[in-house]
C-alpha cells in the first residue's frame, strides 16, 4: 500500500517540478551571458526565412551583427538595406552600400530598451519545453513577450530554439504565433533564423 501510494505521489509531483527546472533552464538562456542575450553574441550573420500562414516562403532577410547597436539589416531581393550605428541610421542597396546617411537617428536609449526587453523576456516565459540534444544541438521551446511600454506598446512569439552548448551559442531561432499591441489576434506566419558566427565581421560608418 505504502509502495502504491508513493507511486502515486510521484506521478503527482514529478511533471510541475521537471517543468519548473525546464522553465529555470530556458530563462538562464536570457541571463548575461547567455546564449538569447544578444550583448554576449560574438559578430554573425542571420539568414532569416520568413513564410506566411500556409507555409509559403515570402522573403529571405539577411542581417549582420557585430553587435546590437552596429548592425546591417535588409532583403536582397529588395535592394533595400539599413545601417544603424549607435544612433545614426545610414540606407543603401547591398550591404555594402553605398550608404546614405538620414536625418533622423536612432533612440539614444535603444541599448538600454533591448536590455529591459531581455529581461522581460526572461521574466514571462510560459510552456517551457526542454527537448534535450537534438543533432548535437540543445532544443528548447517557449512563448513569452516584452511588458507593456509607457506607449502600452509590447511584442511577443512563440520560440523554438538550438542551442550550441559548447560554447553556448544560438545556432536556430524559429518564431510564429506573433502577438503585439498595434494588430489584433496571433499571427501564424514564421521566421526561420539561422546564425553563423564570423569573428571577423566589423560594421563601421561610411568614409566621407
Amino acid at each position: 500500500m505504502r509502495i502504491a501510494v508513493s507511486v502515486c505521489l510521484m506521478l503527482f509531483f514529478a511533471p510541475p517540478a521537471i517543468a519548473a527546472d525546464c522553465r529555470d533552464e530556458i530563462v538562464a538562456l536570457f541571463d548575461d551571458g547567455g546564449a538569447m542575450d544578444p550583448f554576449a553574441r560574438p559578430p554573425h550573420r542571420q539568414t532569416v526565412y520568413q513564410y506566411d500562414a500556409n507555409g509559403q516562403e515570402t522573403r529571405v532577410g539577411l542581417n549582420i551583427f557585430e553587435d546590437p547597436l552596429r548592425t546591417i539589416a535588409g532583403v536582397v531581393a529588395e535592394g533595400h538595406f539599413t545601417m544603424a550605428i549607435d544612433a545614426d541610421i545610414w540606407n543603401g542597396p547591398t550591404p555594402e552600400g553605398p550608404w546614405t546617411k538620414l536625418d533622423y537617428q536612432m533612440p539614444a536609449d535603444r541599448g538600454d530598451a533591448m536590455r529591459r526587453a531581455t529581461g522581460q523576456n526572461a521574466a514571462n516565459i510560459e510552456d517551457p519545453e526542454c527537448f534535450g540534444d537534438e543533432g548535437g544541438l540543445t532544443k528548447y521551446a517557449f512563448r513569452t513577450q516584452t511588458d507593456p511600454d509607457e506607449t502600452r506598446g509590447y511584442f511577443g512569439a512563440h520560440y523554438t530554439v538550438w542551442i550550441d552548448p559548447d560554447p553556448g551559442r544560438a545556432m536556430r531561432i524559429e518564431m510564429t504565433d506573433f502577438v503585439n499591441s498595434w494588430t489584433e489576434g496571433v499571427s501564424k506566419e514564421r521566421h526561420d533564423i539561422r546564425l553563423e558566427y564570423d569573428a571577423t565581421i566589423r560594421v563601421l560608418p561610411p568614409e566621407g
